[in-house]
């Protein structure tokens, strides 16, 4: 090595902290090569450089360990320019950890006799990470239950625990997900057992989330009931038990974030009153995300118009059915929302009229809008149509009292002229993230939707795949056409989120693209759903070759396609 080499690979820590620090916030202002070589270069100085880079750059690295697979470990979000890491020296940027347990009766088969790569994983210590994630397939895969089992099963699922507790000694975020079946009374008991571990595991976090995607039996959590102080909590299941719920109302003071999806109807009503009636109060819950998951009348509360408080809640998400008969969650709230989601259809729309909760008062303060039309709504008639457009009239009339600025609309069958007759309220035109992919546009209605809101920065469409005729203007003059009346009518425009199904289609969304970035001059990214990136990349750099896209190479080749 070189004494220039040297002298660098000498400098203390702190040193060397304070120069990629400063090249990191240099770096921020780059795109593309520069940056990515910058960060190969510190990456690969030497080993002293390396390790700080990696405290720099690898600052949420997750590690993903499958126990019953020969290769188990994955690293997500490691930086493409480093080849794949090491264990030693990663320890303290890890963190996130995710296990997968596909088939308990592998895992068990290697607890007995081999030692695996996995098992000498799991027996290292992870100190900085803070989430942990468990991901269980199909618990009873090469189990066959007797008698004389369950006690062997039970230490073994003990000993497992225990080394998930040395991997990740402080979690602060516990994920669960498992499949259940049904496999008789000895299943069931382990089941319990593994219950039980979970809720000792997850003693001293304060998020936990739970996901169950069986029919037929649960997860006992009682023993989730004594963990306190919560400040997070989303629990999903096909069958509800009350300990969730009583969980729920334990640490209603405390909890900052709330997700419940599939409960049951009499569950809604255990969300706000506890078994003397008395209502819960949630005085520092900001987030609220509620997906019932059933399509059943609105829920009659019994207590009407009793006060449940939400007085800090910001976020509020309703998908497909709003479970309560009364305004109790708008109503409790006063003005604090920022961010709301609302589904449409005849009985929610109707309770909102009746509880007068469309008005400029209760969103003074609102941010993002997302309003979809759920499965339970149809176009029976026109005068469907224009009751739905004179909803979502007031609902934007209410909003735009606040300092809107993220507008969602996923409403399908709804055409752009009728959409049109929304989108049009002055005030909305500040709007600088659109989303319209429920709504099948041609580039037409692009540009017109651009019109409107000549401030958006993100856009999000569902285009047709046939390329429209535009004012009768011929295909292949069309990009010139473009140029000549458009240029510059989305000056902000930076992200473009396109939905691509097929590769028909990708060739269709590539012209799109192209267009867009001929009239917005700052357009970078382009965001690829339901598909990968190079369905659209790859007949976008083709265009690039032909005439008029030719001449604005250098600044479209500089468009990204991620996958969304």
């Amino acid at each position: 090595m070189s004494a220039r080499g040297s002298a660098a690979q000498y400098l203390p820590t702190i040193i060397l902290e304070t120069v990629v620090e400063y090249v990191v916030a240099m770096l921020k202002a780059e795109q593309g090569p520069l940056q990515e070589t910058a960060k190969c270069a510190i990456l690969h100085c030497c080993q002293s450089w390396r390790a700080v880079g990696v405290s720099v750059f690898c600052t949420d690295v997750e590690v993903s360990i499958n126990i019953d697979r020969d290769i188990a470990c994955f690293f997500s979000k490691w930086p493409s320019e480093l080849a794949a890491p090491s264990l030693e020296g990663i320890d303290r940027v890890v963190k996130k950890v995710q296990i997968t347990i596909d088939s308990w009766g592998v895992v068990f088969s290697h607890l007995q006799a081999t030692k695996p790569a996995w098992l000498q994983l799991l027996k290292r210590r992870f100190t900085q990470a803070r989430e942990f994630r468990l991901l269980i397939g199909d618990p009873y895969a090469s189990i066959y239950f007797s008698d004389g089992c369950l006690a062997r099963i039970s230490g073994e699922i003990d000993h497992l625990f225990g080394l998930f507790h040395q991997l990740v000694p402080n979690p602060k975020s516990v994920s669960v997900s498992w499949s259940t079946l049904n496999p008789g009374h000895q299943g069931q008991e382990v089941i319990k057992c593994l219950g039980q571990k979970l809720s000792a595991f997850a003693k001293g976090a304060s998020l936990v989330k739970i996901h169950d995607t069986g029919t037929l039996i649960n997860m006992p959590i009682s023993g989730f009931v004594d963990i306190s102080p919560l400040t997070g909590f989303s629990y999903t299941a096909f069958s509800n038990q009350d300990s969730v719920f009583e969980l729920i109302r334990r640490n209603s003071p405390y909890l900052q974030t709330l997700s419940l999806s599939s409960f049951r109807e009499a569950n809604a009503k255990q969300l706000l009153y506890d078994e003397n009636n008395v209502p819960v109060k949630y005085l520092r819950l900001q987030s609220l995300h509620l997906d019932p998951g059933y399509t059943q009348e609105l829920i009659e509360l019994k207590t009407a118009k009793e006060f449940v408080p939400f007085p800090a809640l910001q976020r509020l998400d309703i998908w497909q059915t709003y479970p309560f008969g009364d305004d109790v969650v708008f109503r409790g709230n006063s003005d604090s929302l920022r961010h709301v989601r609302l589904p449409i259809y005849r009985e929610f729309v109707a309770m909102c009229e009746e509880c007068g909760i469309f008005t400029p008062e209760k969103f003074s303060h609102l941010r993002s809008l997302s309003v979809s039309v759920t499965r339970s709504f149809s176009f029976r008639s026109e005068e469907d149509k224009t009751n739905l457009i004179r909803s979502l009239g007031k609902i934007v009339e209410s909003a735009v009292s606040g300092p809107l600025l993220s507008f969602a609309f996923r409403i399908l069958f709804l055409d752009m002229d009728s959409l049109e007759t929304v989108l049009r309220h002055p005030a909305l035109s500040r709007i600088s993230s659109l989303d319209l992919s429920g709504t099948i546009v041609r580039f037409p209605d692009v540009v017109r939707i651009l019109q409107i809101f000549p401030f958006v920065r993100w856009l999000a469409v569902f285009l047709e795949s046939k390329m429209a005729k535009f004012k009768g203007v011929s295909k292949a003059k069309l990009a010139d056409y473009v140029i000549e009346s458009y240029s510059g009518i989305c000056q902000y425009l930076q992200t473009v989120c396109l939905a691509v199904s097929t590769k028909k289609d990708g060739a269709s969304a590539a012209n799109h693209v192209a267009l867009l970035a001929l009239i917005g001059p700052r357009l970078k990214v382009v965001e690829v759903k339901n598909a990968r990136e190079n369905m659209v990349k790859a007949p976008f750099n083709d265009l690039l070759k032909t005439r008029p896209f030719n001449e604005h190479a250098e600044r479209l080749s500089l468009v990204r396609f991620t996958t969304s």
